[in-house]
């Protein structure tokens, strides 16, 4: 199951969600939402649809997505990463 399918049965399969929602998935307070929006720094595309403020729930979902995905490290390997490098490099030449 992803996290679109997740996110689509949560709320009943709405297309879009309003800024309350989002505040309540992100763990955020929705002022802090509604003001990172204002500033154009919120990490999720929204747009008014009427006078309510909304986003499409895969954008929502591919953020999820994004946030969650390992961050490569940065910086020289580790002892564990040169190791597993060479045996890997053993294993296609054999």
């Amino acid at each position: 199951m992803t996290t679109l399918d997740l996110l689509l049965h949560r709320f009943n399969g709405k297309i879009t969600l309003n800024v309350s929602d989002i505040a309540q998935i992100l763990g955020y307070c929705e002022n802090h939402c509604r003001n990172l929006i204002s500033q154009n720094k919120f990490p999720i595309p929204t747009f008014l649809m009427g006078s309510r403020r909304v986003a499409r729930v895969d954008a929502v979902a591919a953020y999820i997505d994004n946030v969650s995905a390992p961050v490569k490290r940065r910086g020289p390997k580790t002892k564990a990463e040169k190791i597993a490098a060479v045996a890997k490099a053993e294993a296609s030449h054999a």
